[in-house]
């Protein structure tokens, strides 16, 4: 499923009024087609890594504010690896991780670092997917009917360009979160979330095809005997 994609973006299932009403005229002119038509094509490759950052839309002052924390992803199908991280940014601009996730779905092990208080340990994963066929469902209108393709639009915060839409139904048919990707790359730039408060994270060039191999998933801060067992 995409929340498995796409770090620290966990889809809403409840849109409040008022993150709506900020960004009423926004939607009021995406016009959806049914979640049973193709749409332009994401671009997720197999093997990829990402970095987002974390910002909250601020109506009054129509400005980002930077909530400085960030997420980074990596996926592997021909390793049949995924690893998601999370964390803070200081005032140099330093990425200073706090939990780390790496999942072999070879063995069905996760395994799990927290810096505070600092933890390593290692669980069985329920998942039966391969990271191939996560990535292959993740945009997939038949495999997420609660998706439409919006046509489309430039974010009330980067009005200069336009970008495909995909917007996630909720159960009060309004969108729940929504997915800006590049009209000439198909590279995942936002995914805005509306609940309490606009979420936006900022994906800058996407998920960038990049070659990557065992050491790639190692968490340097745990006893590598957790990824041998």
């Amino acid at each position: 499923m995409l929340q498995k994609i796409i770090v620290l973006a966990s889809v809403a299932v409840v849109t409040s009024a008022s993150a709506l009403f900020n960004l009423k005229n926004h939607y009021d002119s995406l016009k959806a087609i049914s979640g049973n038509e193709t749409w332009p094509q994401v671009n997720l490759p197999y093997e990829n890594k990402a970095t987002c950052r974390v910002y909250t839309w601020d109506d009054a002052s129509k400005t980002l504010i930077d909530r400085k924390v960030f997420g980074q992803a990596k996926f592997s199908a021909s390793l049949n690896h995924e690893w998601a991280s999370q964390g803070t940014v200081d005032s140099e601009g330093n990425l200073i991780t706090s939990e780390i996730s790496v999942t072999n779905h070879n063995s069905k092990k996760i395994i799990e670092y927290r810096a505070t208080p600092k933890y390593c340990g290692s669980e069985e994963s329920s998942s039966n997917d391969t990271v191939k066929e996560i990535v292959d469902r993740a945009f997939d209108p038949s495999a997420n009917p609660r998706f439409q393709f919006a046509g489309q639009q430039a974010p009330v915060w980067d009005l200069t360009t336009q970008y495909n839409v995909i917007n996630n139904i909720n159960l009060q048919g309004q969108p729940g979160s929504s997915y800006y990707y590049r009209i000439d790359t198909g590279a995942i730039r936002y995914i805005v979330e509306l609940g309490s408060e606009t979420r936006v994270y900022d994906y800058g060039e996407g998920f960038v095809e990049t070659k990557l191999t065992i050491k790639d998933f190692l968490i340097q801060q745990c006893l590598q005997r957790l990824f041998l067992e």
